[in-house]
């Protein structure tokens, strides 16, 4: 008889979901959290992005299923990667031991598995990219839960976003008109949710004021959480997970250090003049509402170049970064392709009466 998530320890953690573009400082939080005693933040499974919005492709959570079966595995694969085989293999084995009812509970399942009972944990903290796409379905399982939005100047974010790439006109997002294009969705979703849940619900940081004074921003983010701020938050840097981490990608080297001061501003360096003139009238409007001054006078009507240009060179950018797709794409898509290409058409997915044993004959 499968267990329920009422008879298991598995539901007693409340979750807490980072608001924050890409290089904008999401891992930094992300490990200082960790560092606190009474919260548990993991390196990103992304499992709301890659699964969760693709939950409609997924059917029953049942042994029966062949699409279960592929997201157990991703799953699976995911948590190895970061936490590594054992911890994987446990929480795939609760996967199929457990009823589940929906994708609330495949979160529950994921994070409650890795969490040890008698450490006290009060708090995982979930960083995934734009999790303001996720906010329907989360606010659905998680009705009390709360956001920490944290942004970014978009200037040094789009510094950072090319910095990913070498080589002329080459940047993480294929193009700059994607990029700052993402850099605002994020950030208005994340402004969407402050406005609509209130600071109650979600608590706004500025990265250039995490880096200023960590102690003072950090303070305020545990009153909020209802925590003791713990001065190992600060030493995040010695611990052996964040080190590790560190070790994996040169994007996260600066995690095996201490908080770096000085880490803004550092557009100035690596953007032309004309690029800055570009990034504010794209994204002056939301700059302006994040306090970050402009270096360039906001003009009635935006200057003709700054405002094309994006758009003419996206043909260019795009050949240049080797992105041929329509839309910017993510990382899991041969994971999106397996489970497609097990699922029915939609009237036959939802069509009444259907059974565990239909689902078999797609196999």
């Amino acid at each position: 008889m499968a267990k329920t998530l009422i008879d298991s320890d598995l539901a007693s953690f409340q979750p807490v979901f980072l608001i924050c573009s890409e290089r904008s400082g999401s891992n930094l939080i992300r490990s200082m959290l960790d560092a606190h005693p009474r919260v548990f933040a993991p390196a990103s499974f992304h499992i709301g992005r890659h699964i969760g919005r693709h939950f409609h492709r997924v059917g029953p959570l049942t042994a029966s299923n062949p699409r279960w079966d592929i997201v157990i595995e991703e799953i699976g694969k995911r948590v190895d990667r970061h936490v590594g085989s054992e911890q994987a293999a446990r929480v795939k084995s609760l996967l199929n031991e457990t009823e589940l009812s929906h994708f609330g509970d495949v979160l529950r399942v994921v994070y409650g598995a890795l969490i040890d009972p008698a450490d006290g944990i009060k708090y995982v903290f979930v960083k995934e990219n734009h999790i303001h796409e996720q906010a329907s379905f989360l606010l659905h399982y998680f009705p009390d839960a709360k956001f920490v939005f944290q942004v970014r100047d978009p200037r040094d974010y789009f510094a950072s976003v090319k910095a990913m790439k070498e080589g002329w006109l080459r940047n993480k997002y294929g193009s700059t008109r994607v990029a700052m294009s993402i850099w605002r969705d994020d950030q208005l979703g994340g402004l969407n949710l402050l406005g609509h849940l209130g600071p109650e619900r979600v608590y706004f940081q500025r990265y250039e004021d995490l880096i200023a004074d960590p102690e003072s921003v950090l303070t305020g983010l545990c009153q909020f959480l209802d925590l003791e701020f713990d001065a190992e938050m600060l030493a995040y840097h010695r611990r052996d997970s964040t080190r590790k981490m560190a070790g994996k990608l040169d994007a996260w080297s600066n995690l095996a250090r201490p908080v770096m001061s000085d880490n803004a501003n550092k557009y100035r360096k690596v953007l032309s003049s004309g690029s800055i003139r570009m990034v504010e009238t794209w994204l002056g409007d939301l700059m302006k509402f994040f306090d970050y001054p402009l270096e360039f006078p906001e003009r009635k009507v935006p200057k003709f170049w700054p405002t094309i240009w994006p758009q003419l060179l996206e043909p260019i950018e795009r050949y240049a970064n080797g992105d041929k797709s329509p839309f910017y794409s993510a990382q899991g898509v041969g994971f999106l392709r397996r489970l497609s290409s097990k699922c029915p058409p939609l009237k036959a997915r939802y069509a009444e009466g259907q059974t565990d044993d239909a689902d078999e004959s797609t196999r």
